[in-house]
């Protein structure tokens, strides 16, 4: 895993000295000295990041105690975290639906922010939510999760593609 990350790095170089360099590159790096577009994709990496790593504990302590312990087949632990998971899914959906809309007229920036507080709430909500939790609990904290990611991705990507240049 070590080496595979510092691979990555190596290989990350490399593009950027490439890329800096050819006449017509693939993805104009000059970008990043335009600070809405740096601070934007950063957000939205470190987002993913937190979205990414909650998605994999929940579904690891869904299929690896939570369902199990509830009565259910192991092999049947990976359909059924599926499904618990889709409230998350459905608020993401929406909020973001919503926050397209609503960002186009009023702007990104509060909704992004408002959309990352939302979801750091739930995030303290499920530090507190008890080991043995009951799913009404867990259902409710889970599209709140998504509102907030939601909230914030769709004007977050709007943010960065109006920071560019035309």
């Amino acid at each position: 895993m070590l080496g595979a990350l510092v691979d990555g790095a190596v290989v990350l170089g490399i593009f950027v000295v490439v890329e800096s360099r050819v006449a017509e590159p693939i993805f104009e790096l000059s970008l990043f000295r335009i600070r809405a577009f740096t601070a934007g994709n950063l957000a939205g990496l470190l987002s993913a990041i937190g979205r990414g790593g909650l998605m994999f504990i929940l579904i690891i302590w869904l299929q690896g105690i939570w369902l199990p312990r509830d009565g259910h087949n192991f092999a049947d632990t990976p359909l059924w975290a599926g499904i618990y998971m889709l409230p998350l899914t459905v608020g993401f959906l929406v909020a973001g639906a919503i926050s397209g809309a609503i960002s186009d007229r009023r702007g990104a920036q509060l909704l992004s922010t408002g959309g990352m507080v939302v979801a750091a709430l739930s995030f303290v909500w499920f530090l507190v939510l008890p080991v043995g939790f009951a799913y009404w609990g867990f259902a409710l904290v889970l599209p709140l999760n998504g509102v907030g990611m939601g909230l914030f991705a769709v004007p977050n990507r709007a943010g960065i593609l109006n920071s560019r240049p035309p």
